[in-house]
């Protein structure tokens, strides 16, 4: 039975002929006893995956940084050609991607869970956002990434996590908009809450999708089937964060978008006591 379903079948037939009709039907546990069963299945699942994924991530950071520490000297050392240098920083800014994919695994899992709680203070998301912009570009971006939308926004927010969801979002627009053309990340705020949004150019993610694609079983689903409109595990992750501090997340077509090309991804964030008074 697949989980999640129960069937509505409330009782099991003996075959036995030797048996009364009174006595052939037997009580299988009550609705309510099964779905609490299937729940704690779920949880349990869960929690054995959080702790799978943790141990794999661990595992890796070791070798992975003594990657990385490697790349860095060699980045500093004398004698390099032009090719070569080029090539060992493609190789760093690979390695980097890779130690991020593996955090934001693993943070995912663990918001999910209620593990992971965001350290919440003051903070302008203006300057959160450049240095979301920056963890971007220093991955190799290879669209115009433009910082756009209000300034002196104040937010209440954990700005590591939230600079890092929002550099997720930038990355996977950039990796499906044309190399030269522009990712658009919009600020603006409305009542006591402050949105970021994340406008590219790839191909426009179609409505029955785009539920799916801030879930973890969705977002998996869609990149093994309908990769032209996968965005990873950014989307899902930015969902988590924007949730974890009571905000929110989703997906649009931008006003000014071409036909079936564009999309806005944006969270949303409270507002800060700064930017309220103001």
């Amino acid at each position: 039975m697949p989980r999640g379903h129960c069937s509505p079948q409330r009782y099991l037939f003996s075959a036995s002929p030797e048996v009364t009709d009174a006595d052939r039907v037997v009580p299988t546990p009550a609705l309510g006893t099964t779905l609490r069963l299937e729940i704690a299945t779920t949880m349990s699942d869960r929690s054995m995956t959080t702790r799978l994924v943790g141990m794999l991530a661990h595992d890796l950071r070791t070798p992975l940084s003594s990657v990385m520490l490697l790349l860095e000297l060699l980045e500093g050392a004398e004698g390099l050609t032009p090719e070569e240098g080029d090539d060992v920083r493609h190789a760093l800014a690979s390695a980097r991607s890779l130690s991020e994919m593996l955090a934001v695994a693993v943070d995912t899992l663990r918001l999910a869970e209620g593990a992971l709680a965001p350290e919440v203070d003051e903070h302008d998301l203006g300057e959160i956002c450049r240095d979301a912009i920056g963890r971007v570009r220093a991955r190799g971006a290879q669209a115009e990434i433009r910082l756009e939308g209000e300034a002196a926004i104040s937010v209440r927010c954990d700005a590591n996590l939230t600079s890092r969801a929002v550099a997720q979002l930038v990355s996977a627009a950039d990796v499906v908009t044309a190399p030269g053309r522009a990712v658009r990340v919009r600020l603006s705020a409305a009542d006591s809450t402050a949105r970021v949004e994340v406008i590219d150019e790839g191909a426009t993610i179609p409505d029955e999708l785009r539920e799916a694609l801030f879930d973890e079983e969705g977002a998996v689903e869609i990149r093994a089937r309908q990769r032209p409109y996968s965005r990873g595990l950014g989307t899902v992750f930015g969902r988590r964060v924007a949730e974890a501090h009571g905000g929110r997340a989703g997906v649009a077509v931008p006003p000014d978008a071409a036909a079936g090309r564009g999309n806005t991804v944006w969270i949303e964030l409270p507002l800060g006591n700064k930017h309220r008074r103001s």
